[in-house]
C-alpha cells in the first residue's frame, strides 16, 4: 500500500484538467484554448455564420463546446445563428448549461428557434460565481438544422465583498490544483515566491501554515507567510527549494485560508535538479494499428511502465527507417521536422492518425517517453518503441460484379452502379477532403494543402478556411445538364470526385468554364498552372501534369454518373478535347494518392470513379455522345498532341516553408539520370547537382540557409522535360 500511495502522490502534478482562466474567450480560430474542449463540432468558414472568420458548426445531437473555468464566472456572451438548407425556419433544442462539478447540468438559455438569416446574433447571460464548467450544448438535433457559435467569452464575476485568493508565481496567476515549474542548481538552496492576492473588495484574507507533502517535501521549506491580506492586496510566500538530487523533485504546496471555496489553495510543484526533469527509465510498448486503410492509419500502444509525467512524441518516416531522435529541453508541436522525421503526435495520448496517409505505402514510427514539460523535458531517447505498416492498395472487392465493358450496354450499366450515392454537402468539403486527407502537417502546428491545378503550397493554422482557395468543380458547374445545380444543392454539384482544392484567384478564375488542354500561347501563368491559346487558338486552361490524369478522370466520371437522370443528357462539351483528355489518362495513370482518394470518396458517398479502378474502361466510351465503343484500340492514347512524353516525377517538398533546409522525396518511374536544380524567380540558377535517381522513392536533403528569404523553384529535369516545385525561404 505504501508504494501505492507514493505512486499516486507522484502523479498528482498531472491527475488535475487545465482549467481556463477568467476572463477567457475563444473565436475558434487555431486550437483550443487551455481549458476548452469540444464534441463533434466543425467550422463555417465564411458568410453570414461567422462573425469573423471561422465559427464552430454543431450539427447533431450531444455536440457540444465546454469550458472547464479555474475561476469564479461573471457573464458569458456569445454569438448564435441557426443554419437550414434554402433558408428554412430552425427547429430543435440548443442549450447554454453551467455546473458546480461537470456532471450536474442547470440551463443559462434554452433555444427552440434560431434565426437563420442576417448574421449571427450577439447574446450573453449572467452565470452562477459557484459554477466552474460552461457548455453550449446541442440538446436535440432535428434534420436539416444546424448551429453556428461564434466569439465565445466568460468574464470576470462582479467584485464581491468577499474575500477571495488568487495565487502567482512570476507574475502569472496560477489557479488552484495547478503545476508550477521551477528548477535549481542540486543541493544549492534556492528562494522563491509565490504572490498570495486577496482580490475581495472589502474582507480580508485570513492564510495559515502552508504545508508542503509529496515524495519530495523535504526539499522544500516555507521561509515566511502572510497571516493576511487585505482586500484589493498582496503578499509573499517566501520559500527554499533545495533539490537533493538531479531531475524530477516532485511536491504539493497546501496554502490553508478563509475563502469560501479555495480552500485549501493547492500548488503542485513540479521541481527539478538541475536543467532536466528525469529520463523516463522505460520506453512505450505494443505499437499496433488497429486501423489501417489505403487513406487513414491509427496507431496506439501501452503506456511506459512504470508510468511517465509527460508523455509521448511520436515521429513518422515514409521512405525509411527512423534514427533520428528527440533533444532533451526542445519542445515539439505537431508537423515540426527532427531530421527527415516529422512529428506527429505529442502529449500524453497512446494513439495517434497521421495526416496524409496514401495507399500501398510503408510508413515507419517511433515512439519517444519523455518527462518534463517546457525547456525541462527529458526524452527516453535510445530504443524507442517502433514500428512499420503498409497501407493497402485499392480494394473495389466486388463493386464491379456484373459489369462487362464487352457489353453495348456497359455505359448505361456504369452510370447505374455509381449513381445513385451518398450525397455529402458542398459545404462539407473542407470537413471531408481537406480535412481528413488532403491536408498534410507542417511545422509550428500549421497544416498545408496543395493546389490541385498548380502545385501551389497553402500553409494555414487550423481550421482551414475558403478565403484564399476554392472548391474547384473539374466538370464546369456551368457544364452540368442540370446547372443551376446549387439551387436547390443537389449531388452532381457537391459530388467529391469532382471536386479539387485549388487556389482561386491564380486558378479557379483563370480556368473558369473553359476547357482543358495544352496551351502554346500562354497570356497568364502561375506556378504549375497555365492559361493561353491552345494549337487550334482555342482559349484552354493547362493543369500541371501530375492534376492532368485526376482531371481526366473526373470529367470521364461526371457524365457517366448523371447521364439519363432526370431526364438529363450528360457529355463533355463540345469545345472539351476528349483525345488529349485519353492520353492524359494514360499518360498519367492513376497512382498511389488517386487510389487512395477513390477509397476515401467510397468511404463517404458509397461509389467509385471506375476509371480509377479500371483504366480501360475510357476507351469504350464516347465521352461527347456517351455512346458505346465497340472493340477500341486499348489503351486509346494515340492522338498527337505538343505534350511532352518524357519522364515525369511525384515530388514532395517538405518543411514549406523552410528556414534551413528542404527534404525533397521523388518517387521515379525508373533508374534515370537527372538535374536537379534550384532557381530564384528571376530564372538565376543558384543550386545545382546531377543525381543518378533509382526507380521508386529517392530522398535528398538541400540545405538553403545561404539563401535570402524569398521564394524559389526547385526543377528536376531529364530528356527535355520538366517538373517543378515551388520553395519558401524565411529566415
Amino acid at each position: 500500500m505504501k508504494i501505492i500511495k507514493l505512486l499516486a502522490l507522484a502523479l498528482l502534478p498531472f491527475a488535475v484538467n487545465a482549467q481556463a482562466p477568467v476572463p477567457t474567450s475563444w473565436d475558434f480560430a487555431g486550437n483550443a484554448p487551455q481549458g476548452w474542449s469540444q464534441n463533434g463540432t466543425a467550422t463555417y468558414s465564411s458568410g453570414a455564420l461567422v462573425v469573423v472568420a471561422p465559427s464552430c458548426k454543431l450539427d447533431n445531437t450531444a455536440d457540444y463546446v465546454q469550458v472547464f473555468l479555474a475561476d469564479a464566472p461573471g457573464y458569458v456572451k456569445w454569438f448564435i445563428g441557426g443554419a437550414t438548407a434554402n433558408g428554412n425556419p430552425w427547429s430543435g433544442t440548443f442549450s447554454v448549461q453551467q455546473s458546480v462539478n461537470g456532471s450536474t447540468w442547470t440551463d443559462l438559455k434554452v433555444y427552440t428557434t434560431l434565426a437563420v438569416s442576417g448574421g449571427l446574433v450577439a447574446d450573453s447571460a449572467l452565470a452562477n460565481n459557484a459554477s466552474r464548467y460552461i457548455r453550449f450544448y446541442f440538446t436535440n438535433k432535428v434534420s436539416g438544422s444546424n448551429v453556428a457559435l461564434d466569439d465565445v467569452a466568460v468574464r470576470v464575476a462582479p467584485p464581491s465583498p468577499e474575500q477571495e485568493i488568487n495565487v502567482k508565481y512570476n507574475g502569472v496567476s496560477y489557479p488552484t490544483g495547478s503545476t508550477v515549474y521551477i528548477n535549481a542548481p542540486v543541493s544549492t538552496a534556492t528562494p522563491f515566491a509565490f504572490n498570495v492576492e486577496n482580490v475581495g473588495i472589502t474582507n480580508a484574507l485570513t492564510v495559515t501554515q502552508p504545508v508542503f507533502s509529496g515524495p519530495n517535501a523535504g526539499d522544500f521549506v516555507v521561509n515566511n507567510f502572510p497571516s493576511g491580506v487585505n482586500a484589493n492586496s498582496s503578499s509573499p510566500i517566501n520559500i527554499t527549494f533545495t533539490p537533493g538530487a538531479a531531475g524530477t523533485r516532485l511536491a504539493q504546496l497546501s496554502i490553508p485560508n478563509n475563502d469560501a471555496n479555495e480552500n485549501p489553495y493547492i500548488l503542485n510543484i513540479y521541481g527539478i535538479g538541475g536543467q532536466f526533469a528525469s529520463e523516463p527509465t522505460a520506453q512505450a510498448s505494443n505499437l499496433t494499428f488497429p486501423i489501417t486503410k489505403s487513406y487513414r492509419i491509427k496507431g496506439q500502444f501501452s503506456s511506459a511502465n512504470p508510468p511517465v509525467d509527460g508523455g509521448y512524441l511520436v515521429l513518422r518516416k515514409d521512405v525509411n527507417t527512423i534514427t533520428e531522435a528527440p533533444v532533451d529541453g526542445q519542445t515539439y508541436v505537431k508537423g515540426d521536422y527532427i531530421g527527415g522525421a516529422q512529428v506527429v503526435s505529442v502529449g500524453q495520448a497512446t494513439s495517434f492518425v497521421p495526416s496524409y496517409i496514401i495507399a500501398a505505402t510503408d510508413y515507419y514510427f517511433a515512439v519517444f517517453a519523455y518527462n518534463g514539460n517546457g525547456a525541462y523535458t527529458n526524452y527516453a531517447q535510445t530504443a524507442p518503441l517502433t514500428g512499420m505498416v503498409t497501407t493497402p492498395g485499392a480494394n473495389p472487392g466486388s463493386y464491379y460484379n456484373g459489369i462487362d465493358a464487352n457489353s453495348s450496354t456497359f455505359p448505361a450499366a456504369l452510370g447505374a452502379l455509381i449513381n445513385p450515392h451518398q450525397a455529402t454537402f458542398y459545404g462539407n468539403y473542407d470537413e471531408t477532403m481537406v480535412n481528413n486527407f488532403q491536408a498534410r502537417d507542417t511545422t509550428g502546428g500549421n497544416k498545408v494543402i496543395t493546389c490541385a491545378y498548380t502545385g501551389n503550397q497553402y500553409v494555414y493554422a487550423p481550421p482551414f478556411t475558403w478565403d484564399t482557395y476554392s472548391r474547384e468543380h473539374t466538370f464546369c458547374h456551368a457544364w452540368m445538364a442540370s446547372n443551376p445545380a446549387d439551387e436547390p444543392e443537389k449531388p452532381e454539384y457537391n459530388d467529391q470526385h469532382n471536386l479539387f482544392p485549388v487556389i482561386f484567384a491564380q486558378a479557379n478564375l483563370p480556368r473558369s468554364d473553359n476547357p482543358l488542354g495544352i496551351v502554346d500561347s500562354v497570356l497568364a501563368q502561375f506556378e504549375d498552372g497555365k492559361y493561353g491559346y491552345d494549337s487550334q487558338l482555342n482559349i484552354v486552361y493547362e493543369p500541371r501534369d501530375v492534376h492532368k490524369g485526376r482531371a481526366a478522370r473526373a470529367l470521364f466520371y461526371m457524365p457517366t454518373c448523371y447521364d439519363g437522370i432526370n431526364n438529363l443528357q450528360w457529355s463533355l462539351p463540345a469545345g472539351q478535347n476528349e483525345l488529349i483528355l485519353k492520353q492524359w489518362h494514360f499518360q498519367f495513370p492513376p497512382d498511389n494518392f488517386d487510389k487512395a482518394r477513390n477509397e476515401y470518396i467510397d468511404s463517404l458517398q458509397e461509389n467509385r470513379n471506375p476509371f480509377i479502378d479500371n483504366p480501360n474502361w475510357v476507351c469504350y466510351i464516347n465521352f461527347h455522345t456517351m455512346q458505346y465503343i465497340s472493340n477500341p484500340t486499348v489503351p486509346c492514347n494515340t492522338v498527337s498532341t505538343t505534350e511532352n512524353t518524357a519522364t515525369q516525377f511525384d515530388i514532395n517538398v517538405f518543411p514549406v516553408p523552410t528556414t534551413d533546409h528542404i527534404n525533397v522525396r521523388v518517387v521515379a518511374e525508373k533508374n534515370e539520370d537527372v538535374e536537379m536544380m534550384v532557381t530564384d524567380m528571376t530564372g538565376r540558377v543558384i543550386y545545382s547537382r546531377n543525381v543518378n535517381m533509382a526507380k521508386g522513392p529517392n530522398l535528398y536533403d538541400i540545405h538553403l540557409g545561404a539563401f535570402d528569404a524569398g521564394m524559389y523553384n526547385l526543377t528536376i529535369r531529364t530528356n527535355g522535360a520538366l517538373t517543378s516545385r515551388r520553395l519558401v525561404v524565411v529566415h
